[in-house]
């Protein structure tokens, strides 16, 4: 697994300003908060290194530590402590139990890209369908196949890393050729928690094309939610094919049924 560190700035700033509030708190204003402050900076860069599928126990450690800190018990024991609310910690950030009570949350991703490349070509690489499966910039598209009712309907499927292949099913909500569009993406999940909508839009600017993308999850599980936000991770990014300008991202909370998918078609 490749992670990039400036993806990970979220998670490294959060555990370090939480080590350093902890140490703040158990023992105030003294030269340790730098050096604890230096010390959760190398651990976490060194889960992120050696052990990044272990890099969600970062953020639930620090606030373990951030709990225990202001208690007045023996260090020991406030070792045995923090591990147990670590451990609290971490099943209410990345526990199923939200996922039962119908608990949905919506997270709408905003980007502008650059890239030196002609509109077409962009329009080639980042539309799936538009062009060769070998063209899509990913690189996972394996084939693609139209609905034969509706013109305006795709069949696609992905390599997997986990499940060796993915079938989407992607429907154009308005499209207008090598300029703009908005599309659906349905996967073979019930809760609808991975559908998504995805808006393009293509300029041309400066020898190149300026590309804005807006994505929408109407019904993502908090947990997968809070897991992408500390990676800095969502369906629209083009980490590797364009050079980001801008991001803005806006939170709300939804209440779905689990067995109701909710489309962003508006």
């Amino acid at each position: 697994m490749h992670l990039r560190i400036h993806d990970q700035r979220r998670r490294i700033t959060f555990v370090v300003i939480a080590t350093m509030s902890a140490l703040w708190a158990g023992v105030g204003a003294n030269p340790a908060i730098i050096v604890g402050g230096l010390a959760a900076l190398a651990a976490v860069l060194a889960v992120l290194r050696f052990a990044p599928g272990w890099r969600n126990l970062t953020e639930a450690a620090a606030v373990g530590l951030l709990i225990v800190a202001p208690l007045p018990l023996p260090v020991p024991l406030l070792l045995v402590l923090a591990t147990g609310f670590a451990g609290l910690a971490y099943l209410g950030f990345y526990g199923s139990w939200l996922d039962r009570a119908g608990v949905s949350m919506c997270l709408i991703s905003q980007r502008t890209s650059w890239v030196a490349w002609p509109r077409a070509n962009v329009w080639a690489a980042l539309v799936p369908g538009a062009a060769h499966p070998d063209d899509y910039w990913t690189r996972t598209l394996v084939d693609f196949d139209h609905d034969p009712d509706d013109p305006e309907t795709l069949y696609l499927r992905f390599t997997d890393p986990e499940q060796g292949m993915a079938e989407v099913t992607m429907s154009f909500l308005d499209c207008l050729p090598d300029q703009s569009c908005r599309y659906l993406l349905e996967r073979d999940d019930p809760s609808g928690a991975e559908d998504m909508t995805i808006a393009l839009a293509l300029s041309d600017d400066d020898d190149g094309c300026l590309i804005r993308t807006r994505t929408v999850h109407d019904a993502l599980r908090p947990r997968i939610a809070l897991a992408r936000w500390f990676d800095d991770r969502f369906g629209d990014e083009l980490t590797g094919f364009a050079t980001p300008l801008s991001v803005r991202r806006d939170w709300g909370f939804a209440s779905a049924s689990p067995a109701a998918p909710v489309y962003a078609k508006a």
